[in-house]
């Protein structure tokens, strides 16, 4: 699910058509998924078996029809179906729930709000992955601005979504950005990365922040950068929306779920915060240390599954970061 989620951030931000990414998942990211499981070193190699079976149960919904716009904007509908695929709980049916979600809501965050978060399943995990997509699809001028500014951890996801946007120009051939001096074991000490001008500090402090390393507080940048930074906003709106504090995460009846969207005026009229009752989960927050990963060892990411070196590195940061975001 996660290299599917990724991939639907990466062709939302090249502009494919939503409505393509069920062949290009089929054709061309999950035999590439398969290869590069079955070619790791050996210690981390799964049977062959295995990975064949889970392939093949993870292609069956993207195969199949899906639901009409009618059928998904009916919550027991939406539910009845969610339930048979998996709910949202599992790998295979969280992206593909995400998916369907995005697709039927058509550009529309109110339809996906209701589509991705009103359910009887795993719902800030629909509405994290689906707010991802819609973010790197769309950018941020169509949803409110007041939903996402007071989202807990905005800061550092503007910041964050510098440095991403620079790995992500470097990748596709622009100017390389700084070197990691400070190895993790020497967690005192900060990793530089220019971010649009002004340095940013990597900081491995245990929420993963992204501090400015020098100027005035008005310096620093106040929204997310470019449909990088939407996606890293809208999907911790989605993941603080659908869990709810855990009440709306753990509901069975979307139903239900939709009444009380009702009741506080609306899907739009939502404003996620941890001071007012809506904080990120634990998608977020693991989202957010990966990241942090992946920014740390930015000039050393590994290019193929016999990257030991580059690989261990990356695994390093990433346990490093994710044990202190707790």
């Amino acid at each position: 699910s996660a290299v599917v989620s990724a991939a639907g951030c990466a062709l939302a931000l090249e502009g494919v058509q939503i409505q393509a990414w069920p062949q290009i998942i089929l054709e061309d990211f999950l035999p590439r998924l398969q290869q590069y499981l079955l070619h790791r070193p050996a210690a981390r190699r799964p049977a062959a078996d295995d990975v064949s079976r889970q392939c093949q149960r993870f292609a069956q919904p993207w195969r199949s029809q899906g639901m009409t716009a009618k059928q998904i904007a009916d919550p027991e509908q939406r539910d009845r179906h969610y339930k048979s695929l998996g709910a949202g709980w599992d790998s295979i049916s969280s992206v593909y729930i995400s998916y369907e979600a995005l697709r039927l809501a058509n550009g529309d965050w109110e339809k996906l709000v209701h589509y991705a978060g009103a359910h009887g399943g795993d719902s800030d995990s629909t509405l994290a992955i689906a707010g991802a997509w819609f973010g790197a699809a769309y950018g941020l001028e169509r949803t409110p601005k007041k939903q996402w500014a007071a989202v807990e951890k905005f800061a550092e996801m503007c910041e964050m979504s510098a440095a991403l946007e620079q790995i992500r120009v470097h990748l596709h051939g622009g100017v390389a950005p700084a070197a990691v001096s400070a190895p993790l074991s020497h967690a005192g000490k900060a990793a530089l990365v220019t971010a649009g001008g002004a340095p940013l500090q990597i900081t491995p402090a245990g929420d993963g922040r992204l501090a400015a390393a020098a100027g005035p507080a008005e310096a620093r940048l106040k929204e997310p950068s470019g449909c990088v930074g939407a996606a890293l906003v809208l999907s911790a709106v989605g993941d603080s929306i659908g869990f709810r504090g855990s009440e709306w995460e753990f509901c069975e009846h979307g139903k239900k779920i939709e009444a009380a969207m009702e009741r506080l005026g609306g899907a739009l009229a939502l404003v996620p915060s941890r001071e007012t009752g809506w904080p990120v989960s634990d998608d977020t927050v693991q989202h957010l240390a990966t990241l942090q990963a992946f920014i740390d060892a930015r000039r050393g990411l590994p290019t193929s599954p016999h990257d030991d070196t580059a690989m261990n590195l990356l695994m390093e940061r990433m346990a490093f970061h994710h044990v202190e975001s707790w």
